[in-house]
């Protein structure tokens, strides 16, 4: 799970979490990682992946609590998907299953989880992840962040 936040991170991050703890169990978490704003001009956004366990389903878990918890910390859902927002938590793999093509591709989203799920093998080019975000690290602007609390 991606969770990230580019309106207040420093506060929404460590509530998100705190939420989110009620629901799952959370097994690990990456460190924090700025990066700039993708499709849209906006404040740099903080993300980190966590490593969960659940028994819920995955449409419970995305539609039923993910979205209440962004909904909880002020997240509005508008036309542009890529404005700023307060909360941003993305289910990237389920059940060991790839949900989000982006992990590929993306260094603000791979870069936390290869912490987590450094051998998460592509399908498509039979890279581990951590192959992967070597490249995407030299393509990116990405930074570790101090821990927010």
């Amino acid at each position: 799970m991606l969770i990230g936040s580019n309106i207040n991170p420093q506060e929404n991050i460590p509530s998100i979490l705190k939420n989110l703890a009620n629901y799952v169990s959370i097994n690990g978490q990456s460190g924090i990682y700025r990066s700039h704003s993708v499709g849209a001009d906006g404040p740099d956004y903080l993300n980190l992946a966590v490593n969960v366990t659940t028994h819920h389903r995955f449409s419970t878990l995305k539609f039923g609590i993910l979205r209440k918890i962004e909904e909880a910390h002020g997240r509005i859902r508008g036309e542009d998907k890529y404005a700023p927002r307060t909360a941003d938590i993305d289910i990237v793999v389920f059940d060991g299953k790839v949900i989000d093509n982006n992990l590929w591709n993306l260094a603000f989203i791979a870069v936390p989880v290869v912490e987590l799920l450094p051998n998460l093998l592509d399908p498509l080019s039979q890279r581990t992840l951590a192959e992967i975000v070597v490249k995407l690290k030299q393509n990116s602007w990405i930074v570790e962040y101090p821990a927010v609390s």
